[in-house]
Parts: structure tokens; C-alpha cells; sequence
């Protein structure tokens, strides 16, 4: 399944697991079905920020607490499960600083930071047709012969392999020369 996304780069997409993700502060559980991809992005945040500085209330469970250190993306969730992940909490951190947004897996700091904070522009988004579809589609491109007019002489080919071959022992078509 072709998945594209930003500059229209496409990632052909081979594999999809079916997952339930959790909180490590309750029980709920979100099932998801993921698309496998060799890399999802890059690290994220792209460089190591410095938050000595930030006055983190103690008390609030991060959804990340390493959230400022560079590393891997493991898995995104997609915005099907977003209206059941945000709460309606926010807690205003400062001037310079995004809130915190309360979320099922923690607290987070959800949007725009200082140009002095700033790294190079990340986003992410992918879109792919219907699984049906392409199916559809798949089908529509092996059956390029479908309403095509046969001569005589491929009429009686057709009825003559139609009526005469069978497979071998090794699994071979054979077909009777005439």
C-alpha cells in the first residue's frame, strides 16, 4: 500500500499490525492498526533542549518525561484516536512556553515555542486510499485482457489449452500440441 506525505514522497507500505496501546497511569486501551515503516521520522526534538531553566510541576505524570532529549520516533498515532486521547485540561507553563495539555498518557507541552527554541521544521502526514480500492485497483490491472475482443485463431488457442492441459507431477502445465 503506497503511503505519501510531505514533498509527495511515497512509501511503499508491506506490512500492518494490529496493536493496543496504554498508559502507564491507567487502564485504558486504545487499539490501533499500524503501518510498518523502516523509519518514521526523524529524531524528534532534532537537538537535546535545555529545560533547567523550566519550572515542571513536580506532581504531573509526563507522557514523556525525556521529552526533551533527541531520539527516535517508536510509534504515531494517527487522528482517529485523538479526540479520545486529549483531555480538557491545559495548564498555562509561561509566557515563553507552550501549556501543558493533559492527555490519557500524561501531560504534554503541545504547541509553538521561542525562535530561539526553534529546530527545523518536521511535519507528518500520510494518506492512502481504501484498502478496497486498491484492491479494485490491483484487480483492474492484472485483468488487461478482460472485454477483449479475441480473433478466430486465439478463439480456438483458448479452447484448445482451455480443453487439453493439466499439470505434472513437478507442477508444470502441460498442454496436448494438437
Amino acid at each position: 500500500m503506497p503511503v505519501s506525505g510531505i514533498g509527495q514522497a511515497i512509501v511503499n507500505v508491506r506490512y500492518v499490525v494490529s496493536v493496543s496501546i496504554s498508559s502507564r497511569f491507567g487502564s485504558q486501551q486504545f487499539p490501533l492498526h499500524c503501518l510498518v515503516l523502516p523509519k518514521l521520522t526523524v529524531n524528534l526534538p532534532t537537538k537535546t533542549v535545555d529545560i533547567n531553566t523550566w519550572k515542571i510541576p513536580k506532581h504531573l505524570p509526563l507522557a514523556d518525561p525525556h521529552f526533551y532529549q533527541s531520539h527516535g520516533i517508536d510509534l504515531i498515532i494517527g487522528a482517529e484516536l485523538i479526540p479520545f486521547i486529549l483531555q480538557s485540561e491545559q495548564i498555562p507553563f509561561d509566557d515563553q512556553l507552550p501549556p501543558l495539555q493533559k492527555t490519557s498518557f500524561g501531560y504534554v507541552f503541545s504547541g509553538k515555542v521561542p525562535a530561539s527554541m526553534t529546530t527545523p521544521l518536521t511535519c507528518l502526514v500520510s494518506a492512502f486510499d481504501n484498502l478496497d480500492a486498491q484492491v479494485k485497483r490491483f484487480w483492474e490491472v492484472e485483468n488487461f485482457d478482460v472485454g477483449k475482443c479475441l480473433t478466430a485463431e486465439e478463439q480456438q488457442c483458448e479452447a484448445h489449452f482451455a480443453s487439453t492441459h493439466s499439470r505434472n507431477a513437478d507442477g508444470r502445465y502441460v498442454v496436448r500440441l494438437r
